[in-house]
């Protein structure tokens, strides 16, 4: 049996250091901090989604902290396209200038109100432990192996639809951030690598960048660089060769 207050302390770490980096964020702007800030909701969320019964319970406790996690996303995506056109020195001056403009903007925004967004974010925080109880090591068992089928089949789909290979690795990152905060024992059982499955999902991750990237350039009628489009490929066959067998994160 796992015990509740073992659980609610495993989600509150990763709440916490979500708040940490928004702190952080608010005094040095550092974009890194907002990317952490966002890992740390998504294994808040994939943990309380994966404990939390009833699941209806859900979408109400977790509504501040997930308009929080937009909020930060939206100011994100523009940093990353910036970024982007650093990367491939991608020269489109108008682009640019429309994006930085686009980043002040979304950032005072985001800055105006951060203390409230904080407030809210750890009220929500704190209620989680009330609506988390107690779960047998069986019932554990079962929604891992029920997380491996579901990732499994989505590796089959994406065979003949690339699109949903980032719904897959939504899957697998979950259930990555579930085996972490548990002994090996329950991966074992499981049958699962996960060095495997994270350098799988890292895969999806770049060629999911690279896509929007390609998309992104598109759109704005700048010119695709050739070394974006080989390293597309590139990545591509890579997870192809890997998600062969759909177990492929097996052990």
């Amino acid at each position: 049996m796992l015990p509740a207050k073992k659980i609610y302390k495993k989600i509150r770490g990763h709440g916490q250091r979500a708040l940490e980096r928004l702190d952080h964020f608010s005094k040095h702007a550092d974009p890194e901090d907002l990317h952490q800030l966002r890992v740390e909701i998504k294994k808040t969320k994939a943990l309380l989604k994966f404990y939390l019964r009833p699941k209806k319970a859900f979408n109400e406790l977790f509504a501040p902290v997930r308009k929080l996690f937009k909020e930060a996303g939206e100011l994100r995506t523009i940093q990353l396209t910036l970024e982007l056109m650093d990367n491939y020195a991608i020269e489109n001056t108008r682009m640019e200038d429309k994006l930085n403009k686009q980043l002040l903007y979304v950032n005072l925004n985001f800055c105006k109100h951060i203390e409230k967004k904080r407030k809210s974010a750890s009220r929500s925080i704190k209620r989680f432990d009330a609506y988390l109880k107690p779960v047998k090591k069986s019932s554990i068992h079962r929604r891992i192996h029920k997380k491996k089928d579901e990732i499994e089949a989505c590796l089959r789909t994406s065979k003949t639809d690339l699109s949903s290979l980032h719904d897959c690795r939504k899957k697998m990152k979950i259930l990555m951030y579930v085996l972490n905060g548990l002994k090996p024992g329950y991966a074992k059982k499981a049958f699962i690598d996960i060095k495997k499955l994270d350098k799988l999902q890292d895969l999806i991750g770049k060629w999911h960048d690279l896509q929007l990237a390609h998309d992104f350039l598109k759109k704005s009628r700048t010119s695709i660089p050739a070394n974006l489009t080989t390293e597309e490929k590139k990545v591509l066959n890579k997870i192809i060769s890997l998600t062969e067998n759909p177990a492929s994160f097996s052990t």
